[in-house]
């Protein structure tokens, strides 16, 4: 009898302890599942916040750097922006690329210098097949005409690039010198283009706009109040760039600049133009040879041995090397290197 009970009282702890453990085993797989559903649950919420975030940005292509840093610190986290001159690129010899010609039509704005630097923008225009606004950034600008080109590289590079393309577009830039982005005066029109282009195409981020362009606008009146006090003092001295890509700045603060190429920064100077650069700099005493930021500084500084000069760079912004970005640089930052390095040669 003793016996039998303790066999029953044995199956009896035998069966509560196999049923506890299978009601626990069904509330951790069930508490497993919950969580599961929980964690797909979060990542489908991240993941349809992401594409939210994507439709709502705006997709721009920027046709030079500056345009590239304009949209990127007025647009914010509300715009995705493609920089054609990624890289130590040159804007006057650019091409665009067959990938590039497929990409474009995903852009929802197509942002451009204009003062007909995109020599190649009909062949992108032919392209697209889809909705792209191309928008012209110098609107407003009071654009140098009847710029005396450097015939000889001109013609030399149509030869070569006619060899290259039978229906090639000439480089030129009809007469009109682009590069007014380096007046920080005409810069700053630019960067109002910029931001009410971005407001007209997209008037829900007006808020996110306007608050980017504000610290823009800022940055400006710093960098425009610095170029006044510190070139003022410095009116009629000569300076010897790389190209002739600073009229628009120099006129704003009557420097003369004598370009060791020519506008469109193609090709060598011959003897008679360095001769005589080389006169202008004895003459002048002239202390500094300038070469184009991320480019060859060779040229430079055979001139610079032949007048006794430095030499030192100087960036027309058509370029920006990826690391320098990286690290924060920009077109304010550049155009400050740039107000240090002609007052140092001044001698300031």
């Amino acid at each position: 009898m003793k016996t039998q009970k303790k066999i029953l009282t044995v199956s009896l702890a035998l069966a509560l302890f196999l049923t506890a453990c299978g009601t626990n085993g069904a509330n951790e797989s069930a508490s497993a599942d919950a969580t599961s559903q929980e964690t797909a649950m979060a990542s489908n919420e991240a993941q349809t916040s992401e594409e939210a975030a994507k439709d709502k940005a705006l997709v721009i292509y920027a046709s030079t750097d500056p345009i590239y840093d304009f949209v990127t610190m007025i647009g914010q986290d509300r715009v995705e922006v493609v920089d054609l001159m990624e890289g130590e690129g040159d804007a006057h010899n650019w091409e665009p690329s067959p990938q590039l010609l497929k990409d474009i039509n995903r852009a929802d704005l197509f942002l451009v210098n204009g003062a007909n630097l995109e020599h190649w923008l009909p062949d992108i225009q032919g392209a697209v097949d889809g909705d792209v606004q191309f928008l012209d950034m110098s609107a407003g600008v009071n654009l140098i005409t009847n710029v005396a080109e450097d015939h000889e590289h001109e013609e030399a590079h149509e030869a070569e690039h006619e060899e290259e393309h039978e229906d090639a577009h000439e480089h030129d830039h009809g007469g009109v010198d682009p590069h007014y982005w380096l007046n920080p005066k005409d810069a700053a029109i630019q960067a109002k283009n910029v931001h009410d282009a971005l407001v007209k195409a997209d008037p829900e981020g007006q808020s996110v706009y306007d608050e980017g362009y504000a610290k823009v606008e800022e940055e400006f009146q710093k960098l425009v109040a610095a170029y006044d006090a510190q070139l003022t003092p410095f009116v009629g001295r000569s300076v010897i760039v790389p190209h002739e890509a600073f009229s628009y700045l120099f006129n704003e603060y009557q420097l003369t600049q004598v370009g060791i190429e020519g506008l469109l920064a193609e090709g060598q100077p011959d003897a008679k133009t360095v001769a005589h650069i080389v006169d202008l700099g004895k003459k002048n005493q002239i202390q500094t040879v300038f070469y184009e930021g991320y480019g060859d500084p060779s040229q430079a500084e055979a001139i610079a041995k032949e007048i006794g000069a430095n030499t030192a760079p100087l960036y027309t912004l058509e370029a920006e090397s990826k690391e320098d970005r990286a690290n924060g640089a920009n077109y304010f930052t550049f155009m400050m290197q740039n107000l240090e390095n002609l007052v140092k040669s001044f001698g300031a």
